[in-house]
């Protein structure tokens, strides 16, 4: 297999990047004559403050000696210094504090800090209430978010029926959220957002725990693994602007914080049952069923999380059976030494899936009949494998590291009859499309911070070094002509076939900093450097057959390509808080998206890839305010993405021995575009009670875009609109909870969006066309007694028939439509907290 240009870039990380960053995280003066200095950092009250910043300055003889310590848990700090000296203590929300110490002290220091005043983070305190948007913090585990549209979501705070399966119930609260639903129990997760597709969400960064789960993040960016939502904690989202610190992706990222074991907990199971029923014309019953169960705890230096998810029925749909099984531990140790204070993190994720598919539809069809299947034998098996290693280390400077290491090992396969929904299943050997995806990387941070005198405000610098390495093959032939999901090859090195190795590596630096010019104005530059080099190496076989079934050409073709990029992406944002409930930001970042190899020569899709394909560029621009008031909290944005180079499809026809011309979509670069819009979400407390118990309040997230092709490329489509771009997206929630009750009301109305550049409304093959616009709403409401929670949901009250998605190949192609009306029972129990 092609390695070139692999061990340069590893043996340059190694030999120069680390040691910088080692040294830049544990570097410590020489000092001389030191002697032992220890004590104990506490409240006004008395509590211990960890945490907490010693710092040790002394010259002697015109040689200046200084030191750093961090408080522990316990308050303590401990180091050698010189004396005489200066002891300067500091933490975030105290007043600062130092002392002149002329010798060594015959006792421990005890160090009393004074509280101070300031201004927190506003993500920090939205989480305590219940009627509160929230964003994310400056600063969190190595990631810097100052003067950057985020959204953060708490699914089990904001839905009402625990084991909720309709994405667009738990992405309510992000603004532009383009949703597919096209399957049942909420198997495969496609969002899109600001006019990118969300085939698959493969134009965000997927993540889970800040680690990517996506196939290959440069070749095949698609996400067939979904986290179970029982086991999220919460559900962050980074814009474009992501791209500094998470890659090139133009619509940002997305990360699923996952649950995991509190330190000194006792053991506590928690599980959940739920049922989901389709009231149908269908002979037969049609439903599903959802079991997951959890177990978690703790000891003062160790703590485990532990999950199994299990789905398994029918859609809505006819052929539409799956069972989908997911296991997801993770270990957490903790230790402090002389260095600092070490977290050590251990998880493993492991999903196995196995679906019918019913295929698609055509327009007619689906006006007919929305349920109806035509595709008895398409089958979809998924196996995904993911591994972590992470490491924290907060020494006893003032800078914090941050490194992981992570490994996946999954694979996709579909089996079935390709051709388009208005072509009858022939019966005969089904098309069998296999990929293998191997890959390993890592993300090392380092944090610094600089306080200022008066408490109020900091710098910050994060310093980033990011790699992966990827080999991963594809390959195309035929199965067995059964009903069966029978994952096995039929004369594959006879047939028209393919099969492609596309290893891919890439490793990146960034730097991003905050830059405080007064106590409420900050800049937030940074600058990220790319290496990539993709690959492919293959060969393909190409079989024509005359109308009687006899040899017009058999040919093998081989080929092997290699492309080496060095990408450079800068940023810039700001953030100005003219007080400690509002914020006014802005950001403007360059973005750039690498071509997939891993399209070509897919035979017989209808889509060919144009050979002089080139890379996707772009910029993202935000401008915003947001403010948590008592009972209104809002965050309310404008935004540009500039594209160029966007790749997409066209029709065209190419040569072909028997018809002349042969119809097909040619993916390729269209044209420059250009999409600016309005991103609102906004939560109002309409009521609290006396007690602070009960809440009535509702939630608003909305989207207005207008995405046009610009010239640069195809002539035809110049002042077309883009696809996946509804003008108009609104998701409104009223909630009412109390502590034995809860009940919602959702609702969403999307306008209408096109599929492919030249805005066709309605074509034979239903490959393409327009979708049209569609609204739903789902109710919920939920009852409590101890740790039980009984609820009952009815998705699509109204029961609209629409549809979210036309697909090209898999899971169709044509139209796959969405859910009808379904009704949900789900029944959890979870050990009822303990009151003091």
């Amino acid at each position: 297999m092609p390695k070139a240009g692999t061990e340069p870039i590893l043996s340059f990380g190694i030999r120069w990047i680390l040691p910088v960053m080692m040294l830049c995280v544990g570097f410590k003066p020489v000092c001389w004559g030191q002697q032992p200095l220890s004590g104990a950092v506490y409240s006004g009250s008395g509590e211990p403050l960890s945490g907490t910043v010693l710092s040790w300055s002394s010259e002697i003889n015109d040689r200046v000696s200084e030191a750093k310590s961090i408080s522990s848990e316990q308050g303590y700090f401990s180091f050698e210094v010189s004396f005489p000296g200066k002891l300067s203590a500091s933490i975030l929300g105290f007043m600062p504090w130092d002392s002149l110490i002329q010798e060594q002290p015959s006792t421990p220091v005890r160090i009393r800090l004074r509280a101070q005043v300031i201004a927190l983070e506003t993500a920090e305190i939205s989480s305590q209430s219940v009627n509160r948007l929230e964003w994310m913090s400056s600063l969190s585990e190595g990631g810097l978010y100052r003067g950057i549209k985020s959204t953060v979501i708490r699914p089990e705070k904001t839905l009402v029926v625990p084991g909720e399966a309709e994405a667009r119930n738990i992405f309510a609260g992000l603004p532009g959220a383009n949703v597919w639903e096209s399957d049942a129990a909420g198997l495969q997760l496609g969002v899109g957002v600001r006019g990118l597709s969300p085939n698959r969400s493969s134009h965000l960064s997927m993540r889970q725990n800040g680690i990517p789960i996506a196939a290959d993040p440069l070749g095949y960016p698609e996400a067939y693994y979904t986290p179970p939502l029982e086991a999220v904690s919460t559900i962050e989202h980074v814009s474009g602007a992501a791209a500094l610190q998470y890659g090139s992706q133009l619509g940002g990222m997305l990360n699923f914080n996952m649950k995991s074991g509190d330190w000194n907990a006792p053991g506590e199971l928690e599980a959940l049952i739920s049922g989901a029923a389709y009231p149908s014309n269908l002979p037969d019953i049609r439903g599903h069923m959802h079991l997951s169960v959890q177990q978690h705890g703790g000891s003062e230096k160790a703590s485990h999380y532990v999950l199994i998810d299990h789905k398994q029925g029918q859609g809505w749909r006819k052929n539409a059976a799956f069972e989908s099984t997911t296991l997801l531990g993770t270990w957490k140790q903790r230790w402090n030494n002389e260095h600092g204070a070490f977290v050590l993190e251990e998880s493993i994720t492991a999903m196995r899936r196995l679906e019918q598919q019913p295929g698609g539809l055509t327009d007619t069809q689906f006006e007919n009949d929305p349920q109806a299947s035509y595709r008895a034998r398409n089958w979809f098996r998924v196996n995904w494998n993911i591994g972590t290693l992470g490491l924290q280390w907060k020494p006893s400077t003032l800078w914090d590291a941050q490194l992981n290491v992570h490994g996946l090992n999954a694979e996709r396969v579909s089996l079935g009859f390709l051709g388009t929904p208005n072509r009858v299943d022939p019966g005969e050997d089904r098309d069998l499309i296999w990929g293998d995806f191997r890959s390993i990387g890592w993300d090392i941070r380092s944090t610094r911070r600089w306080m200022q005198a008066n408490g109020q405000r900091y710098h910050a610098l994060v310093l980033g070094w990011q790699g992966y390495l990827g080999e991963n093959t594809m390959r195309q032939g035929f199965g067995d002509d059964t009903a069966e999901p029978h994952f096995q090859w039929v004369d594959f090195d006879q047939r028209q076939s393919s099969f492609y190795v596309l290893p891919n590596t890439q490793s990146s630096v960034f730097a991003q900093g905050i830059v405080s010019i007064s106590d409420g104005l900050s800049i937030t530059p940074g600058y990220r450097w790319e290496w990539i080099r993709t690959e492919a190496e293959g060969s393909y076989r190409e079989v024509i057959l005359d109308g009687a079934g006899n040899f017009i050409e058999d040919s093998l073709f081989t080929s092997s390509q290699s492309r080496n990029r060095h990408v450079m992406l800068p940023g810039i944002g700001f953030s100005w808080k003219p007080s400690s409930q509002k914020e006014w930001y802005g950001n403007a970042v360059r973005n750039y998206r690498a071509i997939n190899f891993s399209d070509i020569q897919l035979q017989d899709l209808g889509v060919m890839v144009d050979p002089d394909i080139q890379d996707e560029g772009g910029f993202n621009m935000d401008l915003g305010c947001r403010q948590q008031l008592k009972r209104i909290s809002y965050d309310l944005s404008v935004f540009g993405l500039w594209y160029q180079n966007r790749i997409g499809l066209l029709p065209a026809t190419i040569p072909d021995p028997v018809l002349l011309e042969k119809p097909i979509l040619l993916r390729t670069n269209l044209a420059n575009a250009r999409t600016v819009g309005l991103e609102a979400a906004f939560q109002w407390n309409i009521w609290t009670s006396e007690n602070q118990q009960d809440h009535l309040s509702t939630q608003m997230a909305g989207s207005w875009m207008h995405g046009i092709y610009q010239a640069g490329g195809e002539p035809s489509i110049v002042g077309n609109r883009l696809e996946f771009a509804p003008e108009r997206m609104l998701r409104i929630g009223l909630t009412w909870k109390s502590p034995t009750w809860g009940a919602q009301i959702q609702w969403q109305g999307i306008s209408q969006q096109f599929t492919e550049a030249t805005n066709a409304l309605r074509t034979p093959q239903a490959l393409h066309g327009e979708i049209p616009a569609y609204g739903t709403i789902d109710l919920s409401i939920g009852r409590s007694i101890g740790g039980f929670h009984i609820g009952l949901k009815i998705n699509n009250a109204s029961n609209t028939m629409y549809f979210t998605r036309r697909a090209l190949a898999y899971p169709g192609p044509g139209i796959l439509p969405s859910d009808g009306r379904n009704i949900r029972l789900a029944l959890s129990y979870r050990p009822a907290e303990k009151k003091p």
